[in-house]
């Protein structure tokens, strides 16, 4: 057995929240894993404020700190987390705005972290066009809108970018269609793939209880472990499915 067999691993997770006003709020978050000497500790802060009804403020920063087993304190000069994102919105345009830094050095045992060492851009603008109900009874809202993200690694200083178009209709029976096309570009071991994917999709409800839901998705992907790596047809297919919603009344005995 290891030096390490037998021992226990220690976590932690801590959460709160002060709300002011309406929608206001101001909050911490701790998680913590200790084990043979070593941890790793995560702090941050998070608020959100709504200002004139129509505009809604969000921000949070986390700071990490760590060490090994050896001893080794690894905190790095990139450690941290922010992120801020803007929202405006009306009955007619939803209109979003973030930005969100994620350190090279950023380490989060008790938590999921899936990249580090980046700066993200997004934005999106919706605009909701309501339909007369009198000429067209069965269509309530169109929503066309536009998704713009772009990625720089902080690492080979490589920008990866995303251009996203959506057609939405609400319909009556709680209907939805909806028409996606994307594109990509990412970059793989310094080489540009441009990813293209186009998706359909489409839902409607019969009864209280029951839903059905269908699709057709087709996009590109990248064949990371191929040598080289190339571009491809990652996905092309249709999918169905129905969800049944029950209920059951509670009675006290």
């Amino acid at each position: 057995a290891g030096p390490d067999h037998g021992k226990d691993a220690l976590y932690g997770i801590a959460r709160g929240k002060y709300g002011f006003g309406k929608d206001n709020y101001l909050g911490f978050v701790y998680t913590g894993r200790t084990f043979s000497g070593e941890y790793n500790h995560l702090f941050g802060i998070d608020a959100s404020v709504r200002a004139a009804e129509r505009h809604w403020f969000r921000a949070s920063y986390i700071y990490t700190t760590s060490k090994d087993s050896s001893g080794n304190v690894l905190n790095g000069s990139d450690t941290g987390y922010g992120n801020f994102t803007y929202t405006y919105g009306s009955k007619a345009v939803i209109l979003v705005g973030n930005l969100e830094h994620i350190g090279k050095d950023l380490q989060a045992d008790a938590g999921y972290l899936q990249r580090n060492g980046i700066n993200v851009m997004r934005t999106a603008i919706y605009y909701n066009i309501y339909a007369n109900q009198e000429k067209l009874p069965w269509l309530k809202v169109i929503t066309p809108y536009l998704v713009f993200d772009i990625t720089r690694d902080l690492r080979t200083h490589k920008d990866d970018t995303t251009l996203g178009g959506v057609l939405s209709f609400y319909l009556i029976k709680d209907a939805t269609l909806a028409f996606t096309y994307q594109r990509a570009r990412e970059y793989w071991q310094g080489v540009a793939f441009d990813r293209d994917a186009v998706k359909a999709a489409g839902a409607i409800r019969l009864t209280n209880w029951l839903r059905l839901t269908a699709s057709f998705l087709w996009r590109e992907g990248i064949y990371y472990y191929a040598n080289p790596a190339f571009l491809g047809n990652a996905y092309c297919g249709f999918s169905f499915c129905h969800c049944i919603h029950c209920c059951a009344e509670k009675r006290q005995i």
